[in-house]
């Protein structure tokens, strides 16, 4: 999947699978999660977040199935 990179001290990189709804999240540890289930619209607001670390903690973790890709 292709991930967009962003400015933040904790995500590298967002990327998005249209077909799956599938939010992908890789962090700058390398780390890297598969959101499932996850609006396009979170994406797009992921993207457009002032802050994206407190955006993932607060729309993101725990809110959606994920599991670990790497």
């Amino acid at each position: 999947m292709l991930r967009t990179p962003v400015s933040c001290k904790v995500v590298a990189a967002v990327g998005y699978e249209d077909a799956s709804n599938i939010l992908e999240v890789e962090f700058h540890s390398g780390k890297i999660f598969q959101y499932s289930q996850v609006p396009r619209e979170v994406y797009e607001r992921f993207l457009g977040a002032r802050s994206k670390g407190r955006f993932f903690h607060h729309y993101v973790r725990d809110r959606y199935p994920h599991k670990h890709m790497r």
